[in-house]
């Protein structure tokens, strides 16, 4: 799964990518350095430029409001936007079913309606 809060998605290839390349590194910049703050942050470079190269991050995806979780790739934005507008209408005509109402619905419906049929030619 991805991880959501840094947008990495890992696989187990990944995994050896990043064993293979830690182990392949000589560390010799880390065991030479005296300082153990400077050894700390020059091993944490390393091992980060490693990491990066490994679980590349991948650009989170930004999901439209009335997106569905699979969207077709025939359906527009707008059009996904219209059907929730008449979902919304028949939630409001079942809640309370007035004429005005029911001629609101069946007026986005038909709307719809027509639309989807003409994005899925």
């Amino acid at each position: 799964g991805i991880n959501a809060e840094y947008g990495v998605s890992p696989n187990i290839a990944s995994h050896f990518v990043a064993h293979r390349q830690l182990g392949e590194e000589t560390w010799d910049t880390v065991l030479n350095e005296g300082d153990p703050n400077v050894k700390y942050r020059v091993f944490e470079t390393i091992y980060k430029k490693h990491y990066d190269n490994a679980f590349p991050e991948n650009p989170a995806q930004i999901k439209r409001v009335n997106q569905h979780r699979e969207p077709k790739n025939w359906i527009l934005p707008w059009l996904e936007d219209a059907c929730a507008r008449k979902d919304k209408l028949y939630e409001k005509f079942v809640r309370d079913p007035t004429i005005q109402n029911k001629v609101k619905y069946n007026k986005m419906k038909k709307f719809c309606r027509r639309h989807v049929a003409l994005a899925k030619k």
